[in-house]
């Protein structure tokens, strides 16, 4: 594998398809583990970050003031 491309996995500009990734376990003496409760965890917090990293990145747009009574105001007599 050209160091090029290594560089390219450790500092996340690329990301190894899982046959590569697993390859690479191996050469460090690691078995890429197969979906674990911790691991799908693991995920689903980066993936609760990463959605809370949109909505701060969002624009604060006021709302719109709701009217009184919203659609039933017309029905109300004065």
């Amino acid at each position: 594998m050209p160091a090029s491309q290594l560089c390219a996995y450790e500092t996340s500009a690329k990301q190894p398809s899982a046959a590569m990734l697993a390859r690479l376990l191996a050469v460090a003496g690691l078995d890429l583990l197969a979906a674990t409760p911790e691991l799908d965890r693991l995920r689903q917090g980066q993936e609760l970050a990463d959605v809370l990293g949109l909505v701060d990145a969002m624009p604060a747009v006021e709302a719109a003031p709701s009217p009184a009574f919203g659609p039933f105001k017309a029905m109300i007599r004065r």
